[in-house]
């Protein structure tokens, strides 16, 4: 699993790759192990990197088909630190689980996860999906009532998006189709909740 780069999905990491004994996490969108390392070596860079060595890796922990690994190490001081990395592929958040513990000799274990951990990802999809889907309504009244939208500002691209949305299915159709997806994610919460998934821990 060395100096492969794997692509993350937060906001401020954008890729994760294995080398050298760490486990590398850049907030650059690099496209090859090479030029990670050489950035991850150059001083005075608009880059954010975190550098866990993997002998201290102490525990990892992942809800299966989640793609959220978390890690515990202990860091310089012999503090145990804690850092959760948001994989874009939920394959990947494993393989790089396995490929660590491999490394440590560590033994997975399951466990049931905490209800907090489990609607996690759920819940967040909820939460995007109303915001979205008022967004969307409040532009389709707009647009409705003759008021001139345009995309501007830092986020103009998902304006555009969403004036074309509001176009096509109206206010109604937005409630509709809005609604729906909020019902589903909604649903996947209360699943979660009745039924907490399996937690795999590494140790």
């Amino acid at each position: 699993m060395e100096n492969i780069v794997y692509r993350l999905s937060s906001e401020k990491w954008k890729r994760l790759l294995i080398a050298n004994g760490h486990v590398l996490v850049s907030s650059k969108g690099h496209d090859s192990a090479l030029s990670f390392l050489e950035s991850a070596e150059k001083k005075g860079l608009l880059e954010s990197l975190k550098k866990i060595p993997v002998t201290g890796i102490t525990q990892l922990s992942l809800i299966p088909a989640d793609d959220d690994l978390k890690l515990s190490w202990i860091g310089d001081k012999g503090k145990e630190q804690h850092f959760t990395v948001e994989f874009d592929d939920a394959k990947d958040a494993q393989l790089v689980a396995e490929a660590i513990a491999g490394a440590r000799n560590m033994t997975m274990h399951e466990r049931a996860s905490d209800k907090l951990q489990a609607i996690k990802t759920p819940g967040i999809g909820l939460l995007v999906s109303l915001a979205l889907t008022a967004m969307t309504f409040f532009l389709a009244q707009e647009m409705a009532a003759g008021a001139d939208v345009s995309p501007t500002g830092r986020r103009a691209w998902l304006k555009l998006i969403l004036i074309a949305v509001a176009e096509v299915l109206g206010t109604t159709g937005t409630l509709l189709v809005g609604g729906a997806i909020c019902l589903a994610f909604g649903f996947w919460v209360f699943k979660r909740l009745q039924s907490p998934p399996v937690e795999m821990v590494w140790r």
